[in-house]
């Protein structure tokens, strides 16, 4: 299993410690199906039409579904990049938050570890006082400027996401 498969188990397996009626909806397959399971979850499973490694499209052909479905969180594994290509088809309609697993994570929609991300989204679901949800900023490196040897964030806007001060990340 790839690092953000088993970084997305630690969340859902706290997750369903804390909260273990959850309702989990995900994508068929790797992108979230065989992960939902491992973590002893049965998942209802939308059935989008990916053929192997996930790509940007995929992922906001799945949000874009979520939302329609009426989610009440989009719990995700990656990084910057996908913070991004989820606030861009979510359209600040549902709360986001990341599990630390990609390249980058500069946004303040992560948690700060994996556990601590399945954590709040626990706190969250289960409607606690101690998870309010904020503005949080998608950030991410100009990937041509990296390149170049220079390093410059740039905001890409603010996205609904739980926060409790110990649980998520400050960007």
């Amino acid at each position: 299993m790839q690092v953000a498969g088993e970084r997305a188990a630690k969340a859902l397996i706290r997750l369903t410690a804390s909260l273990p009626q959850v309702n989990v909806l995900t994508v068929a397959g790797a992108m979230g199906e065989q992960v939902a399971r491992l973590a002893g979850i049965e998942p209802k499973v939308l059935h989008l039409s990916n053929t192997g490694l996930s790509t940007s499209a995929d992922t906001r052909s799945a949000v874009g579904s979520m939302v329609t479905e009426g989610v009440d969180l989009i719990l995700f594994a990656g990084g910057d990049g996908t913070a991004r290509d989820i606030l861009s088809e979510s359209g600040r309609k549902v709360p986001i938050l990341g599990i630390p697993a990609g390249v980058k994570m500069h946004s303040a929609v992560f948690g700060t570890t994996p556990a601590n991300a399945g954590h709040l989204a626990a706190l969250f679901l289960s409607g606690s006082a101690s998870a309010q949800v904020r503005d949080a900023e998608v950030m991410d490196l100009d990937e041509d400027a990296f390149r170049a040897g220079s390093i410059s964030a740039q905001l890409y806007g603010h996205a609904p996401s739980p926060f409790e001060r110990r649980l998520a990340q400050n960007a």
